[in-house]
Parts: C-alpha cells; structure tokens; sequence
C-alpha cells in the first residue's frame, strides 16, 4: 500500500487540525449561520470541512491554492487566510 502522506511527512508539510482550528471552525460556522441564515444543521458537509481547512491554513501561515474560489470567498468573511486559484501548468 502506497502511503500519500509520507513525502509530506518526510519535508514536515502535512499540517492537521489542531483544537484551536476546530475552535475557531466552530465559532466561524456559527457566525456564518447567523450572518448567512444557515441552519447549522444543513451546512453541507463540505463547506464544514472547507471552514477547516480553512482555519488550519490560516494556523500554519500558508496559502491554500484551490478551484474553490467561491466557498473559500465566503469562508474569508469569516476567517482570515489567504487563498489562490491554481495556475496553469
């Protein structure tokens, strides 16, 4: 079996939530809810973990390079972190 996580393991850039990202995950999915008129309930479960990733970026002090401009916009008003489209080959 083929590990994925190990080159990024092996140059230290596998980054994983710590309690202080699910916090702030948390808090930033209730304020969108208030703010948006969610139901924290109906969140789909990718924007939840797209609120993650987020948040982990923003820990780590790395840019997210993702075709998801338009959840992680969103997701700006609530958390600060930097994000950009991939670029082309």
């Amino acid at each position: 079996m083929v590990e994925i996580a190990g080159p990024f393991k092996r140059t230290a850039r596998l980054v994983t939530p710590s309690h202080m990202s699910w916090e702030q995950s948390g808090k930033a999915l209730a304020r969108m809810a208030r703010t948006d008129g969610l139901e924290l309930k109906r969140i789909p479960k990718s924007l939840v973990n797209d609120v993650m990733l987020a948040a982990s970026c923003r820990e780590a002090g790395v840019t997210l390079i993702t075709e998801n401009s338009g959840d992680f916009t969103r997701i700006r008003r609530f958390i600060r972190f930097q994000f950009v489209e991939p670029w082309p080959a």
